[in-house]
């Protein structure tokens, strides 16, 4: 396994603090044989270029920098070919595409006031199709499925169950929100509540990893998805709202 910027995977001390440009690897060519001026622009696939990343036009980022890692599943890629505010948005194929962004303290959170929102554009809405998940089993966690349905648990045991009035239609974009406000659950579909619950229970720092697109290798999103936002300690709406007009902000 090739890492960048951590010299053993999963060992804290390692990792580096600082960015990293135009990572380069050629093999059976010995690129520089004396002193030489650096490069002045970007690096290109030169023979027998092996690997080559050059950080430009990155379609898929975490705009927070909270995120150590994160890492796209199969053939999941970013698509100027359905967006929303943005020039591109993330695409799903519905068979295995996934995002994973490992465990952090960023998204666990605990019993707090909380809010996760996203524009969604399913292509397919047939069966159940989860959008974000937290956890597979016995976790702390949660489930946002876009036939309807959030369940959130503590544990082994259920701390709310929602079942949206109005589920996903395909082929549109529509904007989702999940606000934790107290130990009220409610979710919102462009801006008005299709759902709400009430629990206590806490989203706490079980060891589990954020998937985007998928829970526990199935039930597969299949559409596209932009502007995913996750607020912890903040619930930004508690009552019907207007839609955002513009790209999403920090």
């Amino acid at each position: 396994q090739l890492n960048i910027g951590v010299q053993t995977y999963n060992i804290a001390a390692g990792y580096m603090n600082g960015n990293i440009a135009d990572a380069r690897i050629v093999k059976g060519t010995a690129v520089y044989t004396s002193a030489f001026t650096p490069p002045t622009a970007p690096l290109t696939a030169i023979t027998n270029t092996s690997f080559l990343l050059n950080g430009t036009d990155a379609g898929i980022i975490d705009k927070s920098q909270t995120a150590r890692q994160v890492k796209l599943v199969n053939d999941t890629k970013s698509s100027t070919s359905y967006t929303k505010f943005l020039s591109s948005s993330m695409y799903f194929d519905g068979t295995g595409d996934r995002i994973d962004i490992p465990n952090d303290t960023a998204y666990n959170f605990g019993s707090d006031n909380s809010t996760l929102e996203m524009w969604v554009y399913p292509t397919d809405v047939s069966g159940t199709r989860n959008l974000i998940t937290r956890g597979t089993s016995g976790y702390s966690g949660f489930i946002l499925s876009h036939s309807g349905f959030l369940e959130s648990v503590n544990g082994s045991s259920w701390g709310v169950n929602i079942t949206f009035s109005s589920a996903l239609t395909a082929n549109s974009w529509q904007h989702i929100a999940v606000v934790r406000n107290g130990n009220t659950w409610t979710v919102y579909k462009d801006g008005t509540s299709v759902g709400t619950g009430t629990a206590t229970g806490s989203v706490s720092s079980a060891a589990q990893t954020l998937t985007i697109g998928e829970r526990a290798g199935q039930s597969n999103f299949a559409g596209y998805m932009s502007d995913i936002r996750l607020t912890k300690g903040l619930a930004r709406y508690t009552s019907n709202f207007t839609a955002p007009t513009a790209a999403l902000k920090g």
